[in-house]
């Protein structure tokens, strides 16, 4: 998986109880900072959408937590792989055991 964008909140990511924002798919993360709406972030061939529409699904990372929003395209099961595919990256060993949740569900062990 190619992690683009974490080198923009460098800064964010020092600050305690930063909120960074997410665009994902199979195979590209990009972070970016929590001034940017994800709708409007167009990069890498990712493309999020209102309504879980676009190519992209779109969450939230907090100390310790990612949360991923709903989008029609992205079973429990994909969204699983992903994060652990994103999260094995050695630019995100910082996040490494943080706990994944999809809808509000908890997909950590899943």
């Amino acid at each position: 998986m190619q992690i683009h964008g974490i080198e923009s909140i460098q800064d964010e990511l020092q600050q305690e109880g930063y909120f960074v924002k997410v665009l994902m798919n199979d195979k590209i993360a990009y972070f970016f900072s929590k001034t940017a709406e994800h709708r409007d972030t167009k990069v890498f061939g990712l493309d999020y959408e209102d309504d879980a529409k676009g190519s992209a699904s779109a969450a939230t990372m907090t100390p310790g937590r990612i949360d991923v929003r709903f989008h029609r395209r992205f079973s429990d099961q994909r969204v699983a792989r992903i994060a652990a595919s994103m999260l094995s990256q050695p630019v995100l060993s910082f996040a490494k055991d943080f706990h994944v949740f999809y809808q509000g569900r908890s997909l950590t062990n899943a």
